[in-house]
């Protein structure tokens, strides 16, 4: 079965532009879904049971206004009912979506991997893309996000090793990575709040890198975990010395860089 399904993304076998396309438009659309997330989460509104609607005057988007990119452009970044502006922020969230996932499949297809991880791949880039804004905007890293992709990882790696790859020794070893990460980070979060005092590396943090390494493995978390501190601390420097601050007394979310580094890692191992 692994070997049907890997067969059916080579390139003699499946027009190699045409599936390119289709990734990308279906990145934009999951990543429309996440504009609901990084709006409704913090707020903590449903991010399922409320329709679409505009924040400011309560407008149901029909369906043809929240068209990913073509719906925003139309509608000139406007209301369709108050014409008041439309962040940037959505059209941005859709595109970057779209353009990460088709980096995600040419990662795919250039290294010769199964089609399959186009899946695990997706999740982490929105799961990675919803926590950056949020964290950025409200400090905070959802636990819907990071628990869906907890359950995601383990789920999806139990269905690969045990029924398409047959392989239980893999999942041990996966789950065993999980634990692990797990219990490191946390013995990291705690110490180093006794130690400085304050939240060295939030829960939120530690269960956000749990859900990349259950989604991906334990080098790709190690890598990202290592891009994002060299990320941080050089984003450290250049705000402290613009604000005319000490870096030991700012504060910085680090959500942001842990998303960039998930995906760079993601990408490259």
């Amino acid at each position: 079965m692994d070997i049907i399904l890997k067969k059916m993304w080579e390139y003699d076998t499946m027009p190699y532009i045409f599936w390119a396309a289709v990734v990308f438009w279906l990145g934009c659309c999951f990543a429309s879904f996440l504009n609901v997330c990084i709006w409704r989460m913090p707020l903590g509104e449903s991010v399922v049971n409320v329709p679409s609607h505009c924040p400011k005057c309560n407008h149901r988007i029909r369906w043809f206004e929240n068209i990913p990119l073509f719906s925003f452009l139309c509608l000139k970044a406007k209301c369709s009912s108050c014409k008041q502006p439309i962040s940037w922020r959505y059209f941005i969230v859709e595109l970057t979506g779209g353009l990460l996932t088709l980096l995600a499949y040419f990662k795919i297809t250039w290294a010769s991997e199964y089609f399959y991880m186009i899946i695990p791949y997706t999740i982490i880039i929105m799961i990675a893309l919803s926590s950056a804004f949020i964290d950025f905007e409200h400090r905070i890293i959802p636990n819907q996000l990071t628990y869906f992709g907890i359950i995601c990882g383990i789920i999806f790696y139990t269905v690969i090793n045990l029924l398409v790859q047959n392989q239980w020794k893999y999942l041990i070893f996966h789950i065993s990575s999980i634990v692990l990460t797990a219990i490191f980070l946390y013995l990291f979060h705690y110490f180093g709040e006794k130690l400085f005092k304050q939240d060295a590396f939030g829960l939120g943090d530690v269960k956000f890198m749990i859900a990349i390494v259950a989604l991906s493995n334990i080098i790709i978390g190690v890598y990202a975990l290592f891009i994002a501190s060299l990320l941080g601390v050089i984003a450290g420097v250049i705000i402290a010395r613009m604000q005319k601050k000490s870096i030991h007394k700012m504060t910085i979310p680090f959500g942001p860089f842990l998303a960039i580094g998930s995906i760079i890692a993601m990408l490259i191992i």
